[in-house]
Order: C-alpha cells, then structure tokens, then sequence
C-alpha cells in the first residue's frame, strides 16, 4: 500500500517504500508511475531501502493543475527526501526522471544525495537538426498535446506500447496506471519536458553517475551516450537488444547494474 507526502502547495504526493540498506530512490518517466519498476523494486530491495515516487499529477498521487513543470517535480523530491530524513541517497531516474534529477541538482546541487542514475536520456528531448533526438520536432510536440486533449486513452496506450522491443511483454497494466493522468496537465508537462535543454547542467554534477542507454531506444542512443562525456564522474552502460524499457525487459542486468554501483 503506497503512502502520501503532502507538499509546501498542498499536493498529495503518493509513494512506496520497502527494504533496508542504503537509500535508492526511483523516479519514473513521463506519464508514468512507480508500478514501471514492478520488476527492479522487490529485488533491489532484497539489498536497499527502496523508495520509488508517483510523480505529482502521475500514478497514485493526486490529480492538480499546480506546477506541470520539471522544477515543481524536483522540488517535490527535495521534500519528500526532507521528510523522511533521507540523506544520502542515490537517485535513479528513467527518461524524464533524469530530467527532474537534472533539476533537482541545479536548485539544490548534491543536498542529500550522494550518487545518480540516469536512465536513458539525452540532454534535450525535441528533436532539432542540431539535437536529432528521434523523438518529436516542435510542431509535433505540439500535435501531441493536442491528441492528449482530444483521445488520452489511444495516445498514451500508442506510446508505451511503442516503446516496448519484446512484443510479448504485457505492459497492459502499465497502460492503465498511465491513463490517470489529467491530460491538460500531462500536456502542459510535456511542453516544458520537451523543450529544455540540460547541456549548461550536467558539466557541474561532480558526484559519482551512471548512464544506462539502449540501443533500441524511441531515443537517439547517441545522444544518451553523449551524456556521459558531460558528466565529470560518469561511467556508461549500454543494453544492445532492448530500448528505453532496459529495466522492464533486460530486469536482471538492470537489477544486478544498479546494485553493483550502489555498493561501490
């Protein structure tokens, strides 16, 4: 059963925690929820305290209109780490979780944290002739929201579906935790996901990172390994015959990489 956090502007913030050890916190992607990493928590949590967050507007937490940016779901990290005394912790974020781990270090640097994991992710997300992310141009971007606003049911159950490499993997009910978003707010979020740019950032996170790539990736794999060269204290791992669900379809690797570098 998860729990709630309620935030500085009165959001209930839904979680789970479970397992002992160093401190390990999960943090989704867009349109998402913690249920993604039903095949990493109860093995990591055989080695770690695991606590893996419904981003606000996402999953089990509640529906708002407040703060559809990635600075307002950083923040809501911060506090939920300030209110359950969390201190040192490693934060593994996937796809716009690396966005918001971004976030959280340039509002408050390495403040309770000690190591990262960025799960495939590049600096940027729209794709540009500069930034060929393989994702969404401007205009298309903006199509998308629209198809949130007009049919969220179809879009997001094309989406993850999408990025799925092993078709026989039933992510079904990963469909249907995603559905719970408001769309208005899961359109405005997307907006500002897709069109900041980390470049400035990552060159001054001076803990110790990790950077996971799949090389069937939605994403550029490219530009996700090009993260690494960013980052001062970064190591690489790359997932060959899976894409930006590694961590669902690869969870053994997956497991076994993340709690390697957690004991080092």
């Amino acid at each position: 059963m998860m729990q709630t956090i309620t935030t500085s502007d009165g959001v209930k913030i839904a979680y789970n925690q479970t397992g002992k050890g160093k401190d390990l916190i999960l943090v989704h992607g867009y349109g998402c929820s913690s249920l993604y990493f039903k095949r990493n928590i109860p093995e990591l949590a055989k080695q770690f305290r695991v606590t893996a967050i419904d981003l606000r507007g996402h999953g089990e937490s509640e529906k708002t209109m407040k703060g559809p940016r990635i600075s307002r779901l950083a923040s809501d990290i911060h506090e939920l780490l300030e209110q359950l005394d969390i201190s040192d912790a490693v934060y593994l974020g996937w796809s716009m979780g690396c966005s918001v781990g971004w976030s959280y270090w340039d509002m408050f640097q390495k403040d309770r944290l000690s190591k990262y994991i960025f799960v495939d992710e590049p600096v940027l997300g729209l794709d540009t002739p500069n930034n060929p992310s393989r994702l969404l141009n401007y205009q298309q971007t903006l199509d998308f929201m629209d198809s949130l606003a007009a049919d969220k049911q179809t879009t997001l159950s094309n989406f993850i579906s999408g990025i799925v490499i092993n078709k026989e993997n039933d992510v079904s009910d990963l469909i249907e935790s995603s559905c719970k978003i408001d769309p208005g707010f899961a359109g405005r979020l997307f907006y500002n996901h897709m069109v900041t740019n980390w470049s400035d950032v990552l060159p001054t996170i001076d803990i110790p990172t990790l950077v996971i790539s799949g090389e069937k990736s939605l994403f550029n794999p490219e530009l996700v390994k090009a993260t690494a060269n960013l980052l001062p204290k970064a190591r690489l791992e790359t997932f060959m015959e899976t894409g930006h669900l590694m961590f669902f379809e690869e969870a053994e690797r997956f497991n076994n990489i993340v709690a390697n570098f957690m004991e080092k």
